[in-house]
């Protein structure tokens, strides 16, 4: 599973933790996310698993958008890759 993420801003108690971050995670591979204290890994990490609903960009899982949040509305197909990406996520 491809996990790619485009745009994203996420805001916490406004301040900017992250500012149009644009990665992909190739299915298959092992990607460490790595940086000091308050540099956003988590944030990221929250964001991508739609605990942190206060951002803009999309997300895709295996190339289809799995969420797409611009502070009004989600894709319905989001829950369920949620549940499986964080499921091959946790396997590893």
């Amino acid at each position: 599973m491809t996990l790619s993420v485009q745009g994203l801003n996420v805001r916490i108690a406004h301040q900017q933790i992250l500012q149009d971050l644009s990665i992909t995670f190739a299915a298959g591979k092992r990607t460490a996310i790595i940086g000091p204290n308050g540099a956003g890994k988590s944030t990221l990490l929250r964001a991508a698993a739609g605990l942190n609903h206060d951002y803009t960009g999309s997300i895709r899982l295996d190339g289809r958008i799995s969420v797409s949040w611009d502070g009004s509305s989600w894709l319905s197909s989001w829950p369920s890759c949620r549940r499986e990406w964080l499921r091959r996520l946790i396997r590893r």
